[in-house]
């Protein structure tokens, strides 16, 4: 039976049409993840780009966990980079920033940098006091990202704060 006949049957002649414009179109979005689900796909990226991607002969197992994370995750904010190849495919996280705002960071457990470096300074002077922390960035190995990371000698980023000279 075709879809014409059964069309008819159901008393339904109307046309339609189905517009293929964009089922092949990658999109990219960038947001804050939602869940402790998008978080947790954050973190199984991390493992990915910081350990078995450049760790041939690790020095700790950790792959039975599969994911890099610690305490500020719990607290901090999360941006995530989605990719889908296209209508029909599934949405990667291809990419991720975490954020800690210093209002939190003062409550919870303090800046995640301040483990690596010595921020008392900058922690206790009076002209700073709405700081906010990037950490644990990162762009999965497999996107063509990555092809111009490999050509470059060095990559930089840039960051203007208005009002802040």
């Amino acid at each position: 039976m075709t879809i014409n006949t059964l069309l008819r049957k159901v008393n339904q002649n109307k046309k339609f049409n189905i517009n293929t414009y964009d089922f092949f179109k990658p999109t990219f979005n960038v947001k804050l993840a939602e869940s402790r689900g998008e978080i947790k796909l954050a973190q199984k990226l991390r493992y990915k780009v910081f350990f078995s991607e450049r760790i041939k002969n690790p020095i700790l197992n950790i792959g039975n966990f599969r994911r890099d994370s610690d305490k500020f995750d719990n607290y901090a904010d999360h941006i995530i980079v989605t990719h889908r190849k296209s209508k029909f495919s599934k949405t990667k996280v291809i990419g991720t920033y975490r954020l800690l705002k210093q209002s939190v960071a003062e409550k919870k457990s303090g800046f995640y940098s301040c483990d690596e470096f010595n921020l008392e300074n900058l922690l206790n002077s009076r002209i700073y006091n709405n700081m906010l922390e990037l950490s644990r960035s990162c762009i999965s190995q497999d996107r063509s990202f990555h092809s111009l990371q490999k050509e470059s000698k060095v990559i930089f980023t840039l960051t203007y704060f208005y009002g802040i000279t």
